[in-house]
């Protein structure tokens, strides 16, 4: 992943199936008790690269069959409500948080207690922090708040801009009174308690929306590169900004509505509980989609425009995990002959 500062799910030894305890039960581990499950070692579960669907992985020689996991538990009659059935659908939920699951694995955080399984960086903290307290100033002053903006980075100016600051206090007053709170210092330390929540939103802004927005920025400057009659690639191209300016849109919807409530600073103070749910629900929501993102992502990071064939089959493969998005199936090419089309495309750069 691109934020190294961001710190993924810690890598716990798995308990073997046959070591299973009521306490790992209780952990929430992957534990399946029915006979399916534990008779071939080094079985895992996640999620079908082409649809989606959570499956079994099973060993099988040098390859590996995967069956559908609802189709299994079908198969061999497992109950919804049974202990095992339950387990299925804790271990379809995790699948939108993590890659993988093998028996024994802990589950992750989002699924077992409602917390984040990961931690983003203090760089998200302290961006989180100046906003919620830009938000505050705002309430109080909108030209100091938008002064104080064009430092979102840093909060600098809220501590050495002689104006800034007197406002912010004058602004930390004016909310004790109206929260009712003891002090100007309570509500800065209410305002400062919420950073940690928000701060989850800073990562993910970076992460998936920015790295998003930056990938779009690239195709459209390619585009411009290719011939008219290169209309394979252009074709391509171009479909790709279509549908990640489809996902760029819900994306950037729902990190407004987080940003609506981390503006509206006195109802959030009034109502942390409440109105930090709908950051929660945020949180996972867009955490989901980094991970569905993210394989992608990475690979536009790393593709090198210069090395034609390997850079065309990233584009390739970026169609087509918009296309399953975002396109009816009854649209979707050929993807083994759209790699192959794209490969064998001349990509001649316009020359004015």
């Amino acid at each position: 992943m691109n934020a190294a500062s961001d710190t993924m799910p810690s890598e716990t030894p798995p308990a073997g199936p046959d070591q299973a305890t009521d306490e790992d039960r209780v952990a929430r581990r992957c534990v399946l008790q029915h006979a399916v499950f534990n008779r071939v070692a080094n079985v895992c579960f996640r999620r079908s690269p082409t649809d989606g669907e959570a499956v079994m992985v099973v060993p099988f020689g040098d390859r590996e069959a995967s069956l559908p996991l609802r189709g299994v538990q079908k198969e061999f009659d497992i109950p919804d409500d049974s202990e095992d059935g339950r387990m299925i659908g804790l271990i379809i939920e995790s699948l939108g948080y993590v890659t993988a699951l093998h028996p024994g694995d802990p589950l992750p955080a989002e699924v077992v207690n409602g917390q984040a399984s990961w931690t983003p960086g203090g760089n998200h903290q302290r961006r989180a922090q100046v906003r919620l307290r830009v938000a505050l100033l705002a309430w109080h002053d909108g030209d100091a708040a938008r002064r104080a903006m064009r430092d979102i980075e840093s909060g600098g100016r809220l501590d050495t801009d002689p104006e800034l600051k007197t406002a912010f206090q004058n602004a930390g007053r004016k909310a004790m009174v109206e929260l009712g709170c003891a002090s100007p210092e309570e509500v800065m330390q209410r305002v400062d308690g919420l950073a940690s929540d928000f701060a989850y939103i800073e990562a993910l802004r970076d992460r998936l929306l920015v790295r998003i927005q930056a990938l779009v920025l690239r195709v459209r400057r390619i585009a411009g590169t290719l011939h008219r009659s290169d209309s394979v690639r252009s074709d391509a191209v171009a479909r790709i900004v279509k549908m990640a300016g489809t996902s760029l849109e819900e994306l950037g919807a729902r990190f407004d509505k987080v940003d609506e409530v981390c503006r509206d600073i006195i109802a959030l103070l009034r109502e942390p509980e409440l109105r930090l749910a709908f950051v929660h629900e945020s949180r996972d929501l867009l955490y989901r989609n980094l991970l569905g993102w993210d394989s992608i992502l990475n690979q536009w990071d790393e593709a090198d425009e210069d090395e034609d064939g390997p850079f065309w089959q990233v584009v390739a493969n970026t169609y087509q995990f918009l296309a399953r998005r975002y396109l009816p199936a009854t649209e979707w090419p050929s993807f083994t002959n759209l790699r192959g089309s794209l490969s064998k495309s001349n990509r001649n750069i316009m020359r004015w």
